[in-house]
């Protein structure tokens, strides 16, 4: 359950701020394939007539909507802006059980295995 609780807070700062600029993703010219270890991609963006922070404007009556995420020159990663709120304002997850291994043993060497051991119907079985 913790867990879970930790994936959907990541999922909800990763998810937000992608744009898909219409058209190639590279026009004839702008990519350079040798071997130099230096690729230019140049501006998809400005190649389009946009510039950085320009509204997209999608064929076919869509909605209008602002270019999210802004990417340099030479680079294949910008910063995602999180606009969700946190899940949870206090994060505290408490212990529920640990293993501590023989010796200098550090990992589990087999899958952990699950039961109910709980007479859960009263019937005195388990």
């Amino acid at each position: 359950m913790i867990s879970l609780g930790i994936l959907v807070m990541l999922a909800s700062c990763t998810i937000e701020g992608v744009a898909l600029l219409p058209g190639p993703g590279t026009l004839a010219g702008d990519t350079d394939y040798g071997d130099d270890g230096e690729e230019s991609y140049g501006d998809v963006g400005e190649s389009f007539g946009m510039d950085s922070g320009a509204m997209l404007d999608f064929a076919g009556g869509g909605e209008a909507m602002e270019a999210a995420c802004v990417l340099g020159p030479n680079s294949i990663d910008a910063a995602m802006p999180c606009s969700r709120p946190e899940v949870s304002s206090e994060f505290a997850p408490q212990l529920g059980w640990s293993w501590a291994g023989v010796g200098d043993e550090d990992s589990v060497l087999v899958t952990p295995l699950v039961a109910n051991l709980d007479d859960d119907n009263g019937d005195g079985l388990i």
